[in-house]
């Protein structure tokens, strides 16, 4: 009885405020209705544009606006933050930190490892004594 008392005040235009007031919160939720055995979703009796109508209505009488407000969202939850600005990316962005890290400890390490290089490129410059007494039987001729 009272679907169909709501859904008659739906069909035809609302008249005042306090009408269109006794029919929230329900009339601004979209509602799941079975159909020939299959559930559908039906639209809201009010559109997100209409309710934010009514709601600066309510304010301008002096009326109390009877839906719940949404608690604001922490900074990094909206939706552009959690979707739009998270988005996969290229490789080598998401890569960065990682890499960048990686040459930090890299970068600190090498003092260390030029002395290490440098050891090994003069004890490559040392000739036994083999290769002492081979090199000195080879003169160049001009």
């Amino acid at each position: 009885a009272q679907r169909a008392e709501m859904a008659s005040k739906a069909s035809r235009p609302f008249r005042s405020l306090a009408e269109k007031l006794a029919m929230l919160p329900a009339a601004a939720k979209p509602t799941k209705v079975t159909v020939q055995g299959r559930e559908a979703w039906r639209k809201p009796t009010f559109s997100r544009r209409q309710l934010a109508d009514m709601k600066k209505e309510c304010l301008l009488q002096g009326v109390k606006w009877p839906m719940e407000e949404k608690p604001p969202l922490p900074p990094g939850e909206s939706y552009y933050e959690r979707k739009v600005f998270r988005c996969k990316g290229h490789k080598d962005e998401r890569d960065k930190p990682a890499r960048m890290k990686d040459i930090e400890t890299k970068l600190a390490n090498m003092p260390k490892r030029i002395e290490e290089w440098r050891a090994e490129n003069a004890k490559a410059k040392v000739k036994t004594e083999l290769q002492k007494i081979l090199s000195m039987g080879k003169k160049k001729k001009y």
